[in-house]
């Protein structure tokens, strides 16, 4: 049977990481040329029939076990390298890559027996090209790809989708952030004692019609201004808004932008039922209207009692800290590996546990986390653009919406309310080589101007 050379590069990746973090790797790579040279040919032309090459030097070589490992692997990088990636092969690539790009847009996965992840890392042309790895740290030999075993992210289950090519502009991303509701006096915060003997919350949209021609009414004006991206805040739609914006992407037609439509979130029915509680749920549209992405959030949030003053909801939730009432069950993540990098979609708190988030972008290669919150004012000193940083810096830029509602709550408790207005949304931009560290923006919105997006634009190169 041929092997597959995929499951081939799982097996030892996860042999060699098993003891590697004494290796003197910069001495390896520059005894690897002799190996690289000898095998790359036969890597680039038949992919899988290099395999037992590969293993037999392996076997029988003289040198220390883990060099050899290295060396082979760092063959298979380079290959990669050489192939153009997965994503952007062209007829020149032979057959044996052309079956392993089938395989990687059809199913997200580049394995076909081995469990985890085996992804490849194309070089997209963001401003900080997925952010390299340490100088001379194994990562930035083996940088054509990414392995993230299951280990490496216990109980979670990930899946990756691949976008076809986007026809995104070269050199930005147009970014719209909705802040949507302009009153906490507009949403409905709900106790909820039927499930847990604790309090607990949910909250919903009072008027959903108005706010749905609100939302439909920010998407056409983002249209218009040809964003390529447009992201509504948490918790301020409902599955039908969210229908509702399907509907309209479709009849701005293919060839419109916006390119991605990230549809806030809203309470879904697990199973489509009514009485197995609700998902707190977002989705990402296309350019046809379909929904390519669905992330429920997986940590609720535990609002506090000085939160409640905050945002001017104790009375609502009886002056009790309590927990949001959702389902988080299955434990899962979808990725979408597009032309403008790869994207992820979290919610509010999935930003803020760092066990969670920091290994999916360290191990996934994610270039994009794209976060509807329902916060109070987006500052620099917040927990958004805090937590932004610290994943802006191992190479993610984090785009969060949040509402203008709990946002114009807070800011009429500020200290000093006239000197800032409401800010509905963060963006933080990891560094590059001209701005060494990640830079933090924040937008304010004046008045109450909750259906007008905050345009922004982004470096992809």
């Amino acid at each position: 049977m041929t092997p597959w050379l995929p499951d081939y590069i799982a097996r030892l990746y996860d042999e060699f990481f098993a003891d590697y973090k004494s290796a003197p790797f910069a001495q390896w790579h520059d005894e690897s040329l002799n190996v690289i040279k000898t095998h790359l040919g036969g890597l680039t032309r038949e992919p899988h029939a290099a395999v037992a090459k590969l293993e037999r030097y392996v076997a029988t070589s003289s040198d220390d076990l883990q060099k050899r490992r290295f060396h082979v692997l760092l063959a298979i990088s380079t290959a990669f390298g050489d192939v153009g990636g997965i994503r952007n092969q062209d007829g020149s690539c032979s057959d044996g890559w052309k079956e392993i790009r089938r395989q990687w847009v059809a199913e997200g996965n580049l394995l076909r027996e081995e469990t985890g992840h085996l992804l490849p890392r194309d070089r997209r042309g963001q401003a900080w090209a997925w952010k390299r790895p340490e100088r001379g740290s194994v990562a930035d030999y083996l940088q054509n790809f990414v392995r993230c075993p299951l280990a490496a992210t216990p109980n979670l289950s990930i899946r990756v989708k691949v976008l076809p090519d986007s026809g995104l502009r070269s050199e930005i991303l147009r970014v719209g952030i909705v802040p949507l509701v302009a009153s906490a006096d507009d949403l409905e915060m709900v106790p909820d004692r039927s499930r847990s003997a604790t309090l607990r919350f949910s909250v919903r949209p009072k008027s959903p019609d108005a706010i749905r021609e609100a939302a439909l009414n920010a998407l056409d004006e983002a249209a218009a201004a040809e964003c390529d991206l447009v992201l509504f805040p948490e918790l301020c739609l409902t599955a039908e808004i969210q229908a509702a914006l399907s509907e309209r992407r479709k009849k701005l037609g293919a060839r419109a932008r916006p390119w991605l439509v990230v549809a806030g979130s809203a309470y879904v029915p697990v199973g489509g039922g009514s009485s197995a509680g609700h998902y707190n749920q977002s989705i990402v549209l296309d350019r046809d209207g379909k929904t390519i992405l669905t992330h429920h959030k997986l940590h609720p949030y535990t609002m506090s009692m000085p939160e409640l003053d905050r945002y001017e909801i104790g009375e609502a939730l009886e002056w009790l800290a309590c927990t949001e009432a959702l389902e988080t069950d299955p434990y899962q993540i979808e990725v979408l590996d597009t032309s403008a990098g790869r994207i992820a979609v979290l919610i509010c708190e999935d930003l803020s546990t760092e066990d969670f988030v920091r290994p999916l972008v360290e191990k996934l290669g994610l270039d994009w986390l794209l976060v509807p919150v329902l916060d109070g004012c987006q500052m620099e000193r917040r927990w958004t653009a805090h937590c932004g940083t610290k994943y802006a810096e191992k190479g993610a830029a984090v785009i969060v919406a949040t509402s203008l509602s709990l946002a114009s709550a807070q800011w009429r408790k500020l200290d000093d309310p006239k000197s800032s207005q409401p800010g509905v949304g963060t963006i933080v931009i990891p560094p590059n080589q001209h701005d060494p560290k990640p830079r933090v923006r924040t937008h304010i919105v004046y008045g109450d101007a909750h259906d007008r997006p905050w345009i922004c634009d982004l470096p992809l190169r």
